[in-house]
C-alpha cells in the first residue's frame, strides 16, 4: 500500500473503506426466501362452501423420494439376487432391462413390458415367484 500511494493522487484510507462496507452491509438486510417457495410452486386453494377460510393442505414429499421416482434403484443384495435367480446370471440381461425401465414411464406400460418382453424369455420365472415379486415391487414403488 505505501508503495502504490505516492502513485495514485487520491486514495482513501484503509479505515474509511471498511467503515462503509460495514454500514453497506449492515444497513440492506438481505432475506431470502423460504426454500419452500423457491422450488415448490404454490397451489391454488379453492374456498369452501360455507364462507369459512380453507384449510392448508400440505403434502410435500421429500428430495429423496423426487429423486428416486425418477429413476429404478435397486440395491446391492437385491441386484445380485435379481441377476442370479431371475436373469439367469446376466448382469448385461439385467442391465438392458432395467435402462428400458427407466425410459418407460408409466407403472402398467413397465408391467407389461415385463410380462411380455422378458418373463418369456426366462421361462416366465417359474418358481422364483419370490424374486420376481419384489422386483415388481421396485417397479410400482418407483410409480407411487
Amino acid at each position: 500500500m505505501d508503495t502504490i500511494k505516492d502513485m495514485i493522487s487520491e486514495m482513501p484510507s484503509h479505515d474509511q473503506r471498511v467503515d462503509e462496507v460495514l454500514e453497506e452491509f449492515m444497513s440492506k438486510p438481505d432475506y431470502m426466501k423460504n426454500d419452500q417457495e423457491l422450488f415448490e410452486p404454490q397451489k391454488p386453494v379453492a374456498p369452501q362452501q360455507n364462507g369459512s377460510a380453507p384449510k392448508k393442505e400440505v403434502h410435500t414429499k421429500s428430495l429423496n423420494d423426487k429423486i428416486s421416482n425418477k429413476e429404478l434403484k435397486i440395491d446391492l443384495n437385491n441386484r445380485l439376487a435379481f441377476v442370479k435367480h431371475l436373469f439367469n446370471g446376466s448382469m448385461e440381461d439385467y442391465n438392458r432391462v432395467l435402462s428400458q425401465l427407466n425410459t418407460i414411464d408409466s407403472e402398467e406400460r413397465s408391467v407389461a413390458f415385463i410380462n411380455n418382453m422378458v418373463k418369456p424369455d426366462y421361462n416366465n420365472w417359474a418358481g422364483k415367484e419370490e424374486y420376481a415379486e419384489r422386483f415388481m415391487q421396485f417397479i410400482e414403488r418407483k410409480f407411487s
